[in-house]
């Protein structure tokens, strides 16, 4: 028992409170969001990925506007929703990726967990929007 104790004690990083992963789906919360997203991406060094998920060419174009090289911007579309969370999900297992950001239909309770355990094991910020919130801010 005293051996369970010290290895959960001196483990590093599940028990930390901030999972770097942020959320938004509505409102205020999702324009700072995005502003924060932007800003992640452009202060992200130059060997690694910045990753969109989903999303729309305009938020692309931010990017770019944003300063961030177009050549470091890998935008995977795709057709489902799961297709989605799979290809995000593998995109912060790869840790190829200094910025993850993910459009998804829905936030589900499971995926948003595994989501942030992939993201502590990689050690890479990601953020997480429902689709909706993406046509709103760029008008």
């Amino acid at each position: 028992m005293k051996f369970q104790q010290s290895t959960k004690q001196s483990h590093p990083g599940l028990w930390q409170s901030n999972s770097g992963i942020t959320q938004s789906s509505q409102g205020v919360a999702a324009d700072t969001s995005v502003t924060q997203a932007l800003a992640a991406a452009a202060d992200c060094t130059s060997e690694q990925w910045i990753t969109v998920v989903g999303g729309q060419r305009e938020f692309v174009a931010q990017l770019v506007a944003a300063g961030v090289p177009s050549q470091r911007i890998r935008w995977l579309r795709t057709q489902s929703q799961a297709q989605r969370e799979w290809a995000l999900e593998q995109a912060l297992l790869t840790g190829t990726s200094g910025v993850i950001i993910g459009w998804l239909g829905s936030l589900d309770s499971r995926f948003n967990q595994r989501v942030k355990m992939a993201s502590r094991l990689s050690q890479t910020q990601c953020f997480l929007f429902e689709e909706d919130t993406l046509l709103s801010h760029l008008h």
